[in-house]
């Protein structure tokens, strides 16, 4: 169980800092404002459904769309509906936002992307951790296995 949990949080700890590096490293820079975000409720506790941006593309496009990989984690202190981000937040205006050359529509935070790139590093000895146990149980597993059969077949050389 931990080899599947351990490799389920390795291959999602890299994708998400890949995707994140990619926009680091060739995302166009700007800044969102106004931003929204839509909250909903989840076993009681408003959670962030997304984050909406508005802002002008180096070609001094209009555009408008759905953050990538917002921080769900966010706290929500309010009741469900579409808001403005209060001042001081992860998400107030101006936001410094990253997007995609090729599709403007494509876009994350500049801390989000960040913070996935940090998270890679920061919980991947907990997930290769995971990987490892798992691995080791796995072993373990195999060996009670191998005992057990061997144990229920007769002794030839007793005969």
């Amino acid at each position: 169980m931990f080899t599947v949990y351990g490799a389920i949080a390795v291959t999602e700890l890299t994708i998400r800092a890949d995707t994140a590096q990619d926009f680091l490293r060739t995302g166009v820079p700007a800044v969102a404002d106004p931003v929204t975000f839509n909250v909903g409720l989840g076993k009681g506790a408003p959670f962030l459904r997304d984050v909406q941006v508005k802002f002008k593309s180096a070609d001094q496009q209009s555009i408008q769309t759905a953050l990538s990989w917002i921080d769900a984690d966010t706290p929500i202190p309010r009741n469900e509906e579409r808001q403005t981000p209060d001042p001081g937040t992860r998400y107030a205006p101006p936001l410094r936002i990253l997007y995609l050359p090729d599709d403007p529509h494509t876009a994350i935070a500049e801390a989000d992307a960040q913070r996935l790139v940090d998270n890679r590093d920061k919980y991947r000895g907990w997930a290769a951790a995971c990987l490892g146990v798992g691995i080791a149980s796995l072993a373990a597993l195999v060996i009670l296995l191998v005992r057990q059969d061997r144990a229920s077949r007769p002794n030839p050389r007793l005969r």
